[in-house]
């Protein structure tokens, strides 16, 4: 599994043969805000099968369950995924969670940016890219 952080997402890429997913999750520091969902999609896409509201509640279940066990208090701001990946729909919970475990075990200048907006972050990533 592949961790990325942007400037603004934090991504996981979990290839396993035949199967694929991605999952991107930015931060706020408010809680109780709406929560936004954004299909990725490749150009030559047909549709897809996972389904973004699907993929919103086991990405909650997955950010509320790690924020229980690591005692840590992350609120979703917005998410990515990609509607054509592999199901079953239950891996963004695992991915969810293993997106906190990462920040967790990161260095202490990525635990601040965490819920610190980044304006520019799409930029910095495309010239990193």
């Amino acid at each position: 599994m592949q961790y990325i952080f942007d400037g603004e997402f934090h991504k996981v890429i979990r290839i396993t043969g035949p199967k694929h997913n991605l999952l991107g999750i930015a931060f706020t520091n408010e809680g109780g805000k709406t929560i936004e969902v954004e299909a990725l999609k490749k150009t030559d896409d047909k549709g897809g099968t996972i389904d973004a509201e699907g993929v919103k509640e086991q990405v909650i279940l997955g950010i509320n369950e790690a924020n229980t066990e690591l005692g840590v208090n992350y609120n979703i701001r917005k998410i990515q995924f990609v509607p054509t990946d592999t199901p079953p729909i239950s891996v963004y919970r695992d991915l969810a969670k293993e997106i906190v475990n990462k920040i967790k075990q990161s260095s202490p200048e990525l635990k601040r940016r965490v819920h610190t907006p980044h304006k520019s972050s799409r930029t910095i990533y495309q010239q990193a890219a």
